[in-house]
């Protein structure tokens, strides 16, 4: 059949088009994602979104179970660390005690975890050729930056300030360099950071993030779960055709008047058949090919031929 429109048809058989369409229509509405994990793999316009706040923990799992609680008092840990590593890692220790910092409890855990995970990598991020004291000042904005404290809002640190604390000018490259190390991006498929200045450097570990930033991920993990609802339903409600609980149909009908119909050439000099529906100021008109007039035929006929029945 020479369709010089796509899609072709449903069916073959006119008799069974709408039952084909209505099946097809039902396997793509539960191809709509409803879930966050969904909707990462999806063509959905929050998909970015829901990537980015995944890579910001690591995983869907993760991402799930997250919780808002500060982090408890965890002491240093160093029995992991080679023994080469022993003397820069303790340098870099020193000079973060003595900075004073003036943090709470739970940054000074998450700067401890910073420096575990940073010491005992594989790729030793920590042997670089500069002074120990950028390495501790990007260790601690890395701290702040990941979670979203960097600034001036209270509860914040600006980098400047962490710069001073250490006498430096500045160390952010190094601090995103350490972030790179530390995030995995075959977890999610995003790199550790972005062309955003805005956002934070993605460590992929809620056990590096605050509570504050951990609670704002929880937040945004709600609204986006009820998006991907909202979106689900606005997409389907979209369809004239709605698939109801209980195995219904609902047809959004626009009732019409066929005007005239006439077999003219297209622009490619084809023979079609040109069908004028509405009224003569809003006249709407509809070209379809020689072997689908016959097919519309067909279908009207057998429509026509068939008991009434009530949509709903």
């Amino acid at each position: 059949m020479d369709h010089f429109i796509s899609p072709e048809p449903p069916h073959h058989d006119v008799r069974h088009a709408l039952a084909a369409d209505l099946q097809a229509l039902t396997a793509n509405q539960h191809d709509l994602p409803m879930t966050i994990a969904e909707t990462v793999d999806s063509s959905s316009w929050l998909a970015p979104i829901a990537r980015d706040l995944v890579a910001c923990v690591g995983s869907i799992q993760a991402l799930e179970s997250l919780d808002g609680q500060p982090h408890p008092v965890e002491a240093l840990d160093l029995a992991g660390v080679d023994a080469a590593d022993t003397e820069l890692v303790s340098h870099i220790v020193e000079l973060i005690v003595e900075a004073d910092l003036l943090v709470s409890p739970e940054m000074i855990t998450i700067i401890h975890r910073l420096i575990t995970r940073l010491a005992e990598h594989p790729d030793k991020p920590l042997r670089r050729r500069t002074s120990p004291p950028r390495i501790a000042a990007a260790i601690v904005w890395l701290a702040f930056s990941a979670s979203g404290l960097i600034g001036r809002r209270r509860g914040m640190r600006t980098a400047g300030s962490i710069w001073s604390d250490f006498g430096i000018s500045s160390a952010k490259d190094i601090g995103f360099s350490l972030a790179k190390a530390l995030h995995d991006p075959s977890s999610d498929g995003l790199p550790a950071v972005t062309n955003d200045a805005s956002s934070p450097p993605r460590l992929g570990d809620p056990a590096l993030l605050h509570s504050h930033y951990r609670r704002s991920l929880i937040n945004r993990r709600q609204e986006l779960e009820v998006y991907i609802v909202d979106q689900r339903q606005s997409d389907m409600n979209r369809h004239p055709i709605q698939i109801v609980p209980a195995g219904g149909v609902r047809f959004a009908t626009n009732p019409t008047t066929v005007r005239w119909a006439v077999r003219s050439p297209d622009e490619q000099g084809r023979a079609t058949v040109m069908v004028a529906t509405g009224d003569l100021q809003e006249m709407r008109l509809t070209s379809i090919s020689v072997p689908d007039a016959r097919r519309l035929i067909a279908a009207l006929e057998h429509a026509l031929s068939q008991p009434l029945s009530v949509a709903s």
